[in-house]
């Protein structure tokens, strides 16, 4: 039987290998919270007399955030296994600079997107009922991830400095049209209440 170490944590891998991994990092057996949990709740504290002891996890918080975590880790893969298809893994939602737009961005206005659905979805029952309340917390919770990631990726732009500034006059621009058709608007609905 191959086994594997990586900071001392051992457990039983998924494909029947003694496997062990930081849960942090992906071994080859792609191991999850639940593996090192059911090893250390097994009671066996080494696989063989030659390795040292099992070093246990130890984890604060709600159990609950541990358990949405490893559902995020399933939907951020199943989800990049259909937009990607085995390219960069990202490479869908940077898609925005083609626009123009950095990807982190881009994916802010996803993510207001799914802040606008929230809204929805809390006061109304949902009308597309393949989307519930909690999807779209867990799409907003991997967007959040994404976007850090992103983020840190367009720190290292040698002209962020002016596509932000871009941005800004480009967002200044498009309120004052939105803001001088609203006053169109007002105008026109105010005209016609009068003739």
């Amino acid at each position: 039987m191959e086994n594997h170490k990586h900071d001392n944590i051992y457990f039983q891998g998924c494909c029947g290998h003694d496997a062990a991994s930081n849960i942090l990092e992906n071994c080859c057996h792609h191991p999850s919270l639940a593996h090192v949990e059911e090893f250390a709740s097994s009671g066996r504290k080494r696989l063989n007399d030659d390795m040292p002891p099992l070093i246990e996890p130890k984890f604060f918080g709600h159990p609950d955030f541990y358990r949405l975590v490893e559902e995020e880790k399933v939907l951020h893969s199943n989800k990049n296994r259909d937009y990607t298809l085995g390219k960069d893994p990202l490479h869908n939602l940077r898609q925005s600079e083609k626009f123009g737009v950095p990807a982190h961005i881009g994916v802010l206005i996803r993510l207001t997107d799914k802040y606008s659905r929230e809204e929805t979805l809390a006061l109304n029952p949902p009308a597309v009922v393949e989307e519930s309340f909690l999807d779209v917390q867990r799409d907003k919770s991997v967007y959040s991830k994404i976007e850090h990631i992103l983020y840190k990726e367009f720190e290292e732009c040698p002209f962020k400095d002016r596509i932000i500034a871009n941005l800004k006059e480009n967002a200044g621009l498009l309120g004052e049209w939105r803001g001088q058709k609203l006053v169109e608007r007002v105008i026109a609905d105010t005209a016609d209440e009068i003739g």
